[in-house]
């Protein structure tokens, strides 16, 4: 393990692992939060690959939101734990068009492993985010489809959070509304479980057959 340089480890070690006290809490919650934080405070995990928080007045809290990089496959995985302190001692960041030993395996074994058509394919290395993905996507689909100029977002949903793609995101709280909002139609989202108008207490999560999908033809009629 790399030595650290111009820090003790006694003072990174008291920065990361020392256990918060409530006047910490208070004067960041008081005096220097900018925006509103979460009631929770999230010290880490219950034990390696967990796909809990454990929060710092004791809570275990299922993580829902695991769609970030690899907490999906649980927080302080071992095997990702491993591996990120062997490329660190490496280079721990290096623009996405840069090439790296990594990264030439990870492509090659992405074009190995893909199905159908796809496999043997080429590899896009613009990982700058989802926000730019969809922007190219309706690039194309403006390209492709010369009558349409909208798009039809679901309320509450969350699509980016660039000046174009905040109009689609009607869950950022801003001073400022994003732009193009003229490209968004704003539908709620037909889902059975939380149906909005509590049909037979969303009936278990399961669509009653009587329904007839009505909440659907209450969409279309919205856009």
């Amino acid at each position: 393990m790399v030595e650290p340089k111009y820090l003790k480890k006694e003072e990174i070690d008291r920065l990361i692992k020392n256990p918060l006290n409530e006047e910490e809490i208070l004067i960041c919650r008081n005096n220097h939060l900018l925006t509103k934080a979460r009631e929770h405070i999230i010290i880490g995990s219950p034990e390696p690959g967990s796909i809990y928080f454990k929060t710092h007045d004791g809570r275990e809290i299922l993580d829902c939101t695991s769609q970030a990089w690899t907490y999906n496959l649980g927080h302080n995985n071992p095997d990702i734990s491993y591996a990120l302190s062997i490329q660190s001692e490496q280079v721990t960041h290096s623009w996405s068009y840069f090439l790296s030993p990594i990264r030439i395996r990870l492509f090659n074994k992405l074009a190995e492993i893909l199905p159908g058509q796809l496999k043997g394919g080429r590899i896009s290395v613009n990982n700058s985010g989802g926000g730019w993905a969809l922007e190219c996507a309706m690039r194309l689909a403006m390209i492709n489809n010369k009558k349409g100029e909208q798009f039809i977002v679901f309320q509450r949903g969350y699509h980016g959070s660039s000046l174009v793609m905040m109009g689609a995101s009607q869950r950022l709280p801003h001073r400022f509304a994003g732009r193009g909002r003229e490209l968004w139609v704003s539908a709620f989202f037909p889902y059975c479980y939380h149906c909005l108008w509590n049909y037979k207490g969303g009936f278990n999560g399961c669509r009653d057959k009587s329904c007839k999908l009505e909440c659907l033809e209450m969409v279309k009629q919205k856009i």
